[in-house]
């Protein structure tokens, strides 16, 4: 912008009918619009957009630990957090699950690993906290994404049913 208040010749997406972009540091007053130029512009942005994005929102050298990794919807925020340059931690229940999450994250490309921990338990939660550590990893990133649901209506759950759901979804 600086060299538009300075410059009265430089290509401009603006310019007035004597082909001069600025005078007096002002643009001339019978303005256009410059269809090329903004084609070169657009081409530009979408040629480094990848780039552009990935230094404004990009996780790279980041740790992202997600609790219940292994589910869906835990599974497809692993999949973003490791297209973002995120070495992702998925930390589930399912072993199994879990492996194939990482093996989907290493196989696009990411940086994954797999750590058992029931959210229910604080000891599983703090040896998820220890490996992480002690593979030199700290989390950056945490997402809590375990949660279960029950079929049972509202006013028919049980004490025990309750019990699970909330220990597990707000535990």
């Amino acid at each position: 912008i600086t060299d538009l208040q300075t410059s009265d010749d430089i290509h401009h997406p603006y310019h007035g009918a004597s082909g001069r972009t600025l005078q007096n540091g002002y643009l001339t007053p019978n303005l256009f619009l410059n269809k090329a130029f903004f084609s070169k512009v657009n081409r530009h942005l979408m040629a480094n957009s990848a780039e552009y994005l990935q230094q404004l929102f990009g996780l790279q050298g980041k740790t992202a630990v997600v609790i219940g990794g292994t589910g869906v919807l835990g599974g497809a925020i692993c999949d973003c957090l490791a297209s973002a340059g995120a070495y992702v931690v998925v930390a589930g229940r399912s072993a199994e699950a879990g492996g194939n999450r990482v093996k989907e994250i290493q196989d696009a490309g990411g940086s994954a690993e797999f750590i058992a921990a029931d959210v229910t338990s604080s000891d599983d939660i703090l040896s998820l906290l220890n490996q992480c550590v002690s593979s030199g990893h700290i989390p950056d990133i945490l997402v809590n994404g375990a949660g279960v649901n029950a079929a049972t209506p509202f006013l028919e759950i049980t004490q025990e049913e309750w019990d699970r759901i909330f220990n597990i979804n707000l535990g």
